[in-house]
């Protein structure tokens, strides 16, 4: 998938050079013609007025010219409206293929996510997990914000938000800890860190958010 981004991306890049070599050819042969037609012109009021085979020639020449240049400039702007027309179809395929790029990179996200929340589940207390987990959830909000949304990344992803789960996350470890030692009821499922963070529906929802 990234080799064909990578490969979309060079093709864009491809027309978006040929677009300014084509614009600036266009400058430089309308600069042209603008000289020639001028210089036609003199030339053709020389032939009328003084005729001669020498003005004639001169005249004729330069007729041909700035007929050439003519037809330049036409091939030119009907390249240069094709290459607007692939550069409109490139642009959208970029798009289409990062965006279905950064979908993929979510759901490697997400598999982090779920190796540990998987470890918290296990030890509430296992610090270096909930850094990771802290880590992968920051790194997938980062890049659904910068690839594919603007606003409420976390919610959007697991169905929720931190603020909402983390005090269920914390009430479940407490009952199972209350639980273990005769102290309470065992507490009712869903309540795991990894169940609360659904993380099967989060990689459903990142497959609907594939153009």
């Amino acid at each position: 998938m990234a080799k064909r981004l990578d490969r979309l991306q060079k093709q864009l890049t491809a027309l978006e050079r040929e677009k300014v070599e084509l614009e600036a050819a266009i400058a430089d042969l309308g600069r042209g013609q603008a000289e020639k037609r001028q210089a036609l012109t003199a030339a053709q009021a020389r032939a009328e007025r003084t005729p001669s085979a020498e003005n004639e020639t001169v005249a004729s020449g330069l007729e041909h010219e700035v007929t050439g240049l003519a037809g330049q400039l036409e091939r030119k702007r009907a390249a240069l409206a094709q290459v607007d027309v692939d550069l409109v179809n490139a642009r959208a395929a970029v798009a289409k293929a990062d965006r279905a790029a950064a979908c993929a990179e979510l759901s490697a996200l997400l598999d982090q996510v779920a190796d540990a929340a998987g470890q918290v589940d296990a030890d509430v207390s296992n610090v270096a997990a909930w850094a990771r987990l802290q880590t992968a959830v920051d790194d997938t909000n980062t890049l659904y914000r910068e690839r594919i949304g603007t606003a409420g990344e976390f919610r959007v992803i697991f169905g929720t938000s931190p603020r909402e789960l983390l005090p269920r996350v914390f009430a479940w470890h407490q009952a199972r800890a209350a639980a273990a030692v005769g102290a309470g009821k065992p507490p009712q499922q869903p309540g795991a860190l990894s169940q609360l963070l659904n993380l099967g529906h989060a990689q459903a929802r990142i497959k609907r958010l594939l153009p």
